[in-house]
């Protein structure tokens, strides 16, 4: 129990400030408390309001003897400022912001200043600033942002145009460059400079896309189109890319061109293309009839082909079903699939007990099954 123990308060109150104060002492300890909250009203409907908290203490080496925390608000129309601050003996952090808006745009400012070695070593800089832009005028829209510190700058704008649901078609910008000298973004391996621009267009049942980028003088082109009239799709798909990071997982060239006949009994469709140099060619044709179906194919890839056809029908009051299938490809031959196949089975009932047969051939084997049931009754 300290030989003198003392408490003592004051507040304050006015039209546009309050403040209050505690002191504690206790022997030759002593602890303090200021808070202050101060409201003032200027010209032009601005408003300002600033507050102060301020700590003192001697009794303990491990706490700051001061803390002070500072905040500041200033607001108007379409206006508003703020600032706060902290400072503990000889480390201090200041934080401060603005913003602005109107009539089809907006902006936003803001900054950083500290010299607390902590936050340095985890990678935040001892000055930072950031300014956000944002712009929007009938149909197009635009954000910009910029951010610096004492080691590298970025900039960053996206923009829009058209963009309403009556307009057939948008256009879209983005872009990205900075230079920096900044650890974790060479960690992640940010490029110094991104472009890229992209477009769509809708028109009834067609539609138009395309986009390209360029990273640091690498270039990517992607385009897509699509077409219907009546019963007839068409799809047209390319692709060209020259970035490093993407070879050997995506073919440098890729066009496709997809083309389809549809009816109530119907199904055609075909598919060419080139995949790095390598042509492509799938067909199939599906053809559903009261009786039974039949499904074709043939599938081309460089000298690999491959044809099947598989069908169902009833004969004679019995269905049967055949296929067969052609093929020169090595992976399949290796896996054991044979370079010619056909099967053939069909089902037949005699009286109370049905029987199926069947026949199947691969690679020069025949190979025929029958199965019976008979009844007897009791």
């Amino acid at each position: 129990m300290p030989r003198l123990l003392t408490l003592a308060g004051r507040l304050k109150q006015k039209e546009t400030l309050r403040e209050g104060t505690l002191r504690v002492t206790a022997d030759s300890a002593v602890l303090g408390f200021l808070l202050r909250d101060k409201h003032e009203k200027a010209g032009n409907g601005t408003t300002v309001r600033s507050m102060i908290c301020v700590l003192t203490q001697n009794s303990s080496q491990s706490l700051p003897a001061e803390l002070q925390l500072k905040g500041r608000l200033q607001a108007q129309r379409r206006k508003l400022r703020a600032q706060a601050s902290i400072r503990a003996h000889t480390a201090s952090l200041a934080l401060g912001g603005a913003c602005s808006w109107g009539s089809g745009h907006s902006q936003l400012a803001g900054g950083l200043t500290h010299n607390i070695s902590m936050l340095s070593d985890a990678g935040l800089p001892s000055k930072a600033e950031a300014l956000l832009f944002l712009t929007h005028v009938s149909s197009n829209c635009s954000a910009r942002l910029a951010l610096w510190n004492a080691r590298g700058q970025l900039d960053a704008a996206l923009g829009l145009e058209g963009l309403t649901p009556k307009s057939p078609s948008c256009q879209l910008h983005a872009s990205l460059h900075h230079i920096h000298n900044v650890p974790s973004l060479k960690h992640w391996g940010l490029p110094f400079s991104i472009d890229a621009y992209g477009h769509v267009q809708s028109v009834g049942r067609s539609l138009a896309a395309g986009l390209t980028v360029n990273l640091d003088g690498e270039q990517l082109h992607a385009a897509l189109e699509r077409k219907a009239e009546g019963s007839r799709q068409g799809l047209v798909l390319g692709l060209h890319h020259s970035l490093s990071g993407l070879q050997g997982t995506l073919p440098s060239q890729l066009e496709v061109n997809l083309s389809g006949d549809t009816s109530s009994t119907q199904l055609l469709g075909l598919c060419r293309g080139d995949i790095a140099g390598q042509p492509l060619e799938v067909f199939m044709d599906i053809h559903n009839g009261s009786s039974g179906f039949k499904h074709s194919g043939r599938i081309l890839m460089g000298p690999t082909s491959l044809n099947y056809s598989v069908s169902c029908c009833y004969r004679n009051g019995h269905p049967e079903l055949s296929g067969q299938s052609w093929h020169n490809s090595e992976d399949l031959l290796w896996a054991g699939f044979p370079g010619e196949a056909s099967l053939h089975a069909e089902l037949q009932i005699h009286g109370m007990g049905p029987s199926s047969q069947g026949q199947v051939a691969a690679g020069g084997y025949q190979a025929a099954v029958a199965i019976y049931q008979e009844q007897t009754s009791c």
